[in-house]
């Protein structure tokens, strides 16, 4: 009897990879390209001026610093704005130079490549996230291609399963995942073939006979076939 075999029990932890890289790195690509975008739209009409450090203070997670700044635009004066980025050389009553929007002079942001630190940082995470994801969803296409083409191509045998390998360094949903170890002879008189299947969470017993598909064109590609 066959069991019905799918590609999320065949590759688990491949395709939640996918998801949490590929999903992750997509949202983050997403978010650094719109601030991206704004920080640079920001920058065309900004213009310059002098601001002094005035308050540093960790922010309510303890893991960073904000930094608030006063500076005067057209004879008003700003207190106590958030600057939005801090820097371990920040030091209350430093002047700095920064930029603001002419239309809410509220709105600054640091001047120069400080200013695109952040969003360049989640641009280039959420790009490289979102690429390691893909390549791990085209692993799991091309794993299933290349399975299918040996089950409809592939020679059939059936082989001895004489060995269980449990995967020590692989733990999902708290058990680990074994390889299973079988042999197959032609002949009585032939040398023995062995074959390792891909990672399994439920093995048959050991003596049980298992269907492997061989590369008629590459012996040394096959299948081993744990579903049916």
């Amino acid at each position: 009897m066959r069991t019905q075999s799918t590609c999320l029990t065949r590759y688990p932890k491949y395709l939640l990879l996918t998801v949490l890289l590929g999903g992750g790195g997509l949202v983050l690509f997403m978010i650094g390209l719109m601030v991206t975008i704004r920080a640079a739209e920001f920058h065309k009409t900004a213009q310059k001026t002098t601001a002094v450090i005035t308050s540093l203070s960790r922010n309510s997670s303890g893991r960073g610093t904000n930094v608030y700044v006063d500076y005067e635009i057209d004879g008003m004066r700003y207190e106590k704005i958030p600057l939005g980025y801090y820097h371990s050389s920040m030091a209350c009553g430093d002047i700095i130079e920064i930029e603001y929007a002419p239309q809410d002079p509220s709105k600054i942001q640091i001047t120069g490549f400080a200013g695109m630190l952040l969003p360049l940082i989640l641009f280039g995470l959420g790009g490289f996230d979102f690429l390691v994801g893909l390549g791990f969803l085209i692993y799991v296409i091309q794993k299933e291609r290349r399975r299918m083409w040996l089950m409809r191509y592939g020679n059939v045998v059936r082989a001895k399963m004489i060995r269980i390998h449990e995967n020590r360094w692989v733990k999902w949903n708290g058990t680990h995942p074994y390889f299973l170890e079988c042999v197959w002879q032609a002949s009585p008189t032939a040398t023995p073939r062995y074959f390792r299947s891909e990672e399994v969470r439920i093995c048959p017993p050991l003596g049980s006979e298992v269907t492997v598909y061989i590369d008629p064109r590459n012996d040394r590609s096959y299948y081993v076939d744990t579903f049916c």
